[in-house]
């Protein structure tokens, strides 16, 4: 299991404000208690603190508890909730004054006073800071005709009317300081719990507070009722393109001519088979140099034979040439084998002096020992610099060939060529060559004896072509690649350099090969990608071969860290090995490496009634994508270019093309979702303000604050948010407020937080929908305390969570995250997408008691207990698990808990996760693509019907083939973890049954389709297992009715269950 250990479970005493009020007691119109303490975070995570949240006052050593205490007993208490100030009453009805006429003093604290209305009016100012913060005691309303465009404030205190009306122009409130901030109520404020006699509460730094007044804030067109769709399609970008320039250039580069009738051919420098009339052009070093005749063949003989390039005049610079040729080593000596040999060139300079250098070689110099007295063949590219052929300079060039070792006494040469390639290369190379295919002459089409423009690196023997071959891999194939002569198992026996701008993210390509060791022993050829000298990544290992072609063929997905690999690297090429093997000669035919797609530049989304497409989601805007794989950190981000409908069709341009997401087209059940990110009313912080505190963000709070005051928070922006760490601070936080019917928290985006999403504390009835949560830290939507009840979560969505690195207290779980973290079952979550948790998409951490500022409201009440109120069409995947009952003390409602139509696909461990619990129901369910679907760990009773089970779907198979090797190193995206035989598990019936329970029954399975635990899935897999938790228990009672395979799928392993 993830979870190894039992978290603790602390619950802590409190001091509850109470009293004969009726608007005290929980069972009151609103619905709660009133609970104040003065611990800070540190105190709290004594687990000795009685204190489980606090109003904070550092300002002053007065014990708010004796404070609040002294307070019920008197008369100066009416109430125990924020209520709308008197002096507010006709405040509507009230002509708007100007903010610009009014002549603040922003350098001040500014309050808005109570009673009068101020209209941010069209001023000459677009950014309004507000240095010691804006208190809104009366009506403050930003109209949509505002030209305001930021707002700078170390708080915002709203204790009147706050409206901001949509514009569809950007509205940017920037909070700022590293002070914590004290609010002090208006002296009418009935609740005194934060009046100037007890010194204001602390509200710490960075804060937007609500206390008795009411919000009306929307920042999306009133007509959009969706944030977020289903991905209908895609259509890809295909390949990216080369550079026109760079290839023009390069072509005219090597058609290139020196411009002089002189040179009847400037492509052929030298072409000799030693057959004819040698003039002068030959010689070498040493006593002896002569051409030799074996019967009608000749051929040249010496220590070092030259060549003197008679034509100079008709070298072009810095342009390749193809030097090949035969030769043979004689030698008395008694080694054997000798070093290949050098290319070396002389110069004969005008003003008197012979250079003796090594050839330019455009790859690296071949090297590798051959045995004497064979023929070989050496093939090599080579270039001239404008030095080495200026005519002013040079009086002469000549070409030799170097023994290098005194040894060799003799070298015998024929077939020498020396030529530019062929314009059928020039038009391969820059004139057809695109990125759809990064290889050139992958089949040996070009030449019929040349290996260009392939090559090999270090000392890895040489490599030739072989021709008409009728050994080829097949009767079509008579053409292939030859290495040998190796002596090195690191260098590459076939590499080419491929164009770096092809090396962009998401484009797959796929390589197929035919290869063939040499060897009596099974040996493995491996291709990588090399990105200049020092990044690698591995494209294929390749079936074992002994003797024998094999085919080789794997896909490789690029991802962003090659493309900015490739955006530094000088070069980048095709680099081929045998595993393990620095002899044995390797052949290789038919090498590519093509685009297959991957680079998705349009979305097609699902067609939403009303989707308001076009006026909702704008150019500019950014979208997220969901992950499409086992983990949330494929979610990916993108802005939007344009946007049109075409046949119905809502389509989405992007600005750069993303990974090819799963849309509804390939999986009508699995398709990712496209969320909307972009309001144009946003809440921000200034990064850079708090150094010493990077954790620690802006947090908004709704405090003490009920019906019939209600709060309109829809959509909103809100980023950077939460202050990790710190008892209530969070991007969005209803602390306390009881009853709070008609109070929207909808069609917002909470981003990047610091600590948490929506917190929901000790407040029932909210509605919250439609908003849209990415890459937060800790927990996400949570309800609090486990008292909070008959709230709704409607159609949100959370992507990319990640743990905190400092807990609010030790009784805590947000370093180990869920998206929804739920710990009373009596409220509704319908629709709901979980796309990636740090562990859970769905957390039921249910407690035995309520805890926290709550505890004393609900002594009798048991959370784990409790009927499930309604669970219905909600989504987890990408996740770690994608529901989960946890801890020990389970999840055991008086009536089954009905997880329906729940969908749990792609999580890396569990889709379901019932655990010592039990009465749990799984109905008109669909699991998929998990390591285990459903994990029934010490659970009872539980009910799983009308649900399909699916192991390794063809499509998700897809996806991780697409990927290559990547799949299978850190982070893993492949389900099956090669050669262990951990397969993958349908459901799990743990043998840990004690029937003596609560009147437990064993689990029940009815219709239940099971389908891709055979072939095709991971080696090991099966339907149904049971696990050995407990061998003391097995409970025979479990029941199977009209479960079905669909396809070869194993059905059952039962030896986990072994004694």
């Amino acid at each position: 299991l993830l979870i190894t250990h039992f978290l603790p479970v602390v619950f802590l005493t409190t001091i509850v404000v109470s009293s004969s009020n009726n608007k005290a007691s929980a069972a009151s119109d609103k619905d709660t208690a009133i609970i104040i303490d003065s611990t800070d975070s540190t105190e709290h995570n004594n687990v000795d603190s009685s204190i489980s949240d606090s109003v904070i006052n550092p300002l002053s050593d007065t014990d708010l508890n004796i404070v609040y205490e002294n307070l019920l007993n008197s008369d100066e208490n009416k109430d125990l909730y924020f209520e709308p100030l008197v002096c507010n009453t006709d405040v509507n009805k009230e002509i708007c004054q100007n903010f610009s006429e009014q002549n603040y003093d922003l350098s001040q604290k500014v309050v808005i006073p109570c009673g009068t209305c101020i209209l941010m009016d069209d001023s000459s100012e677009e950014t309004l800071h507000f240095e010691k913060g804006l208190d809104v005691q009366g009506k403050l309303l930003f109209p949509s005709s505002s030209n305001l465009k930021k707002v700078v404030t170390p708080f915002v205190f709203v204790q009147g009317i706050f409206i901001v009306e949509y514009s569809s122009e950007k509205l940017e409130f920037q909070l700022v300081g590293t002070e914590d901030n004290t609010f002090i109520s208006h002296p009418d404020q009935i609740f005194s719990g934060c009046s100037s006699t007890y010194n204001g509460c602390s509200v710490a730094k960075k804060a937007f507070v609500v206390a008795g007044g009411t919000l009306s804030m929307h920042g999306i067109h009133p007509s959009c009722p969706y944030t977020w769709t289903k991905l209908q399609s895609t259509v890809d970008a295909g390949p990216a393109s080369i550079d026109p320039s760079f290839l023009s250039e390069s072509s005219a580069e090597s058609r290139s001519s020196v411009g002089t009738s002189l040179c009847v051919d400037d492509k052929v420098v030298v072409n000799e088979s030693f057959d004819g009339d040698l003039g002068n052009k030959w010689d070498g070093t040493g006593a002896s140099h002569q051409r030799v005749f074996d019967g009608d063949n000749g051929y040249y003989t010496s220590i070092a034979p030259r060549v003197f390039l008679t034509n100079m005049h008709c070298l072009v610079p810095n342009v390749h040439y193809l030097l090949r040729f035969q030769y043979r080593y004689r030698s008395s000596s008694s080694e054997q084998e000798f070093e290949i040999p050098w290319v070396k060139i002389t110069r004969k300079k005008i003003q008197g002096g012979t250079d003796w250098m090594n050839a330019q070689p455009v790859y690296s110099r071949l090297g590798g020992k051959v045995a004497t007295e064979t023929w070989h063949e050496y093939q090599t590219v080579i270039y001239f610099t404008e030095d080495t052929v200026d005519p002013a300079v040079t009086e002469n060039l000549g070409i030799y060939i170097d023994p290098v070792y005194q040894a060799v006494e003799t070298i015998d040469l024929d077939n020498f060529t020396l030529e530019r390639p062929s314009d059928a290369y020039a038009d391969a190379l820059y004139v057809t060559r695109s990125c759809d295919e990064l290889l050139v002459n992958g089949d040996a089409r070009l030449s019929d004896r040349y290996v260009y423009p392939f090559y090999s690196t270090g000392v890895s023997g040489t490599l030739r072509l072989i021709t008409d071959a009728d050994d080829g891999p097949s009767t079509d194939v008579t053409k292939y690649f030859r290495s040998s002569s190796r002596t090195s198992t690191n260098a590459s026996i076939l590499s080419q350099e491929i164009p770096i701008q092809c090396l962009v993210r998401a484009a797959i390509y796929e390589l197929k090969a035919y290869v063939r060791v040499v060897s009596e022993e099974e040996k493995k050829v491996s291709f990588t990608l090399n990105l200049g000298t020092n990044i690698h990544f591995g494209v294929a290992t390749c079936p074992p071969s002994s003797n024998n072609w094999v085919l080789c063929v794997a896909k490789v997905q690029l991802t962003e860290q090659h493309e900015l690999a490739a955006n530094t690297a000088t070069f980048s090429q095709l680099y081929t090995r045998v595993l393990d093997d620095d002899v044995s000669t390797v052949d290789i035919a038919k090498v590519e490496l093509k685009y297959q797609g991957g680079r998705t530049l349009q979305l097609v989304l699902q067609q939403e009634e009303e989707l308001g497409i076009s006026h909702c989601w704008t150019p500019g805007s950014e979208i997220l994508i969901t992950s499409h794989t086992i983990r949330h950190e494929d979610s990916q981000v993108a802005k939007i270019l344009s946007v049109t409908e075409d046949d119905g069709k809502n389509i989405i341009t992007l600005e750069d093309p993303i990974h090819e997401p799963i849309s509804l087209e390939q999986d009508a059940r699995t398709g990712v979702e496209v969320a909307l990110l972009s309001r144009n009313l946003k809440f921000t912080i200034d990064e850079n303000d708090d150094v010493d505190n990077p954790l620690h963000g802006g947090h908004f709070i709704i405090m003490f604050t009920a019906a019939p005051v209600l709060q309109e928070i829809v959509g909103v922006e809100i980023d950077g948010f939460g202050q990790q760490g710190r008892l209530g601070r969070y991007p969005i936080h209803f602390h306390m407020c009881g009853n709070v019917t008609g109070s929207v928290v909808s069609k917002n985006t909470i981003r990047n937080t610091k600590q948490r999403g929506i917190v929901v504390h000790g407040t029932n009835k909210l509605y919250v929908s439609e908003n849209i949560f990415h890459n937060t830290r800790g927990h996400v939507v949570v309800l609090e305390d486990g008292g909070e009840r008959w709230n709704i979560f409607e159609r949100n969505l959370g992507a990319v969570g990640h743990a905190v690195e400092k807990l609010i207290s030790r009784q805590d779980t947000d370093h180990s995250p869920s998206t929804f973290w739920i710990t009373n079952p009596q409220n509704t979550w319908k629709g709901n997408v979980a796309a990636g948790a740090g562990l859970s998409g769905f957390w039921f951490e249910l407690r035995g008691v309520v805890r926290g500022l709550s505890a004393s409201m609900y002594p009798d009440m048991v959370p784990t207990r409790l009927d499930l109120l309604k669970f219905i069409d909600n989504v987890s995947h990408s996740s770690a698990q994608g529901i989960q009952t946890y801890p020990s003390s389970g999840f055991i409602p008086n009536s089954p808990a009905v997880f329906e139509n729940h969908k749990s696909y792609r999580n890396r461990n569990s889709g379901v996760f019932f655990h010592a619990g039990g009465r749990m129901s799984i109905q008109g369910g669909y699991i998929s693509d998990n390591k285990i679907g459903v994990n029934i760990n010490m659970d009872h009773s539980t009910v799983i019907s009308n649900t399909t089970v699916i192991g390794y779907s063809m499509t998700y198979k897809k996806v991780v083939d697409s990927m290559g090797e990547k799949a299978s190193r850190y982070p893993v995206t492949a389900l099956c973890d090669e050669g262990k035989n951990d397969g993958l598990v349908g459901i799990r019936i743990d043998s840990y049954h004690d029937g003596s329970l609560f009147g437990a029954t064993g689990s029940r399975l009815e219709n239940v389709n099971f389908s891709g635990f055979g072939s095709g899935s991971c080696e090991g897999s099966s339907s149904l297992d049971v696990d050995k938790h407990d061998t003391r228990y097995f409970d025979t009672r479990n029941k199977m009715q009209n479960v079905q395979f669909m396809d070869d799928s194993n059905k059952i392993d039962l030896c986990k269950g072994e004694m």
